[in-house]
């Protein structure tokens, strides 16, 4: 039986050793669509599986801002833009999930460390920088924002990363 978890890569990789010769399961499915980000009220895009966040920009100014996130960081907001929008995620589940299934020791200060990372990566951005938040002794939610997932297969990042380059079409 599957395992569905936030680490696509590493199930791939272990179906390879064991000799699967069969796709691997998807990250996250909703309604048999497989989830591949998520849109951040209206301009920032989350894509999970190039572990990008990019700023999506309107009108005449053709420059868009990515970031790129460390797989722990994307695992960590992939779960929580899934499982903590308008709701609190415990610690204890947020760190099973998100270090435990990875093969990861999990403690909370790195919990800590890793979410003031995504919320500095997401304030590049122009989100709050407590976008993720702590509610004492429970966990983290997220709030405010209009959290909306992404379907199907986003294949590249709309724009490169880190290259300078700015020919690429919306």
């Amino acid at each position: 039986m599957w395992r569905f978890s936030l680490k696509s890569i590493d199930i791939r990789k272990g179906m390879r050793t064991d000799g699967a010769v069969s796709p691997a399961p998807p990250m996250m499915k909703s309604r048999d669509t497989e989830v591949s980000g998520f849109l951040v009220g209206e301009e920032v895009l989350v894509n999970v599986h190039h572990r990008v966040l990019q700023r999506l920009t309107h009108g005449v100014d053709r420059q868009s801002h990515t970031v790129r996130l460390g797989a722990t960081e994307m695992r960590l907001l992939a779960y929580l833009l899934l499982h903590a929008n308008g709701k609190v995620a415990t610690y204890n589940k947020i760190l099973t999930t998100v270090w435990v299934h990875a093969g990861l020791v999990p403690s909370y200060p790195r919990l800590c460390r890793v979410m003031q990372g995504v919320n500095s990566k997401l304030s590049q951005l122009g989100l709050s920088n407590a976008f993720i938040h702590t509610v004492r002794n429970q966990g983290c939610c997220i709030e405010g924002y209009v959290i909306t997932p992404v379907h199907g297969g986003i294949k590249e990042p709309l724009s490169p990363v880190n290259t300078g380059r700015m020919d690429v079409e919306l």
